[in-house]
């Protein structure tokens, strides 16, 4: 299963998907889930995909450059590849995840994310 974000999952902006700045897309059921489907969304600011099941940060590059926000707690994600990709991100939660507290973890990500907000707990 993949998690296809649709467009139609905006409610304030039903018609004009582009204007969705905020999109939510949690607790699916277990399986292997990518990221997909955001492509129109060049608007998105907040982005939650907890308990998605996702192993990988990836395919985010539609809005590489406005989201500011990434709540993907509770997944499968064992790297923080790809982070630097988002050019504007000042907040990630990825707690629970199995991304390893090793030294050096939490500098990266505050490196890549320049992020005024990180939140790492493990399992």
């Amino acid at each position: 299963m993949r998690v296809h974000v649709r467009a139609h999952a905006c409610a304030p902006a039903l018609l004009r998907p582009r204007r969705c700045d905020q999109l939510t897309r949690d607790r699916h059921p277990p399986s292997r889930a990518q990221i997909t489907g955001l492509t129109g969304l060049e608007n998105l600011q907040i982005l939650s995909l907890g308990r998605n099941c996702i192993k990988r940060i990836e395919n985010l590059d539609a809005v590489a450059d406005s989201l500011e926000e990434l709540w993907i707690s509770y997944n499968n994600i064992s790297s923080l590849s790809n982070l630097d990709k988002l050019q504007k991100l000042k907040v990630l939660f990825i707690s629970n995840n199995r991304v390893r507290a090793r030294a050096g973890v939490h500098a990266r990500a505050r490196a890549c994310l320049r992020a005024r907000e990180c939140a790492f707990l493990t399992r």
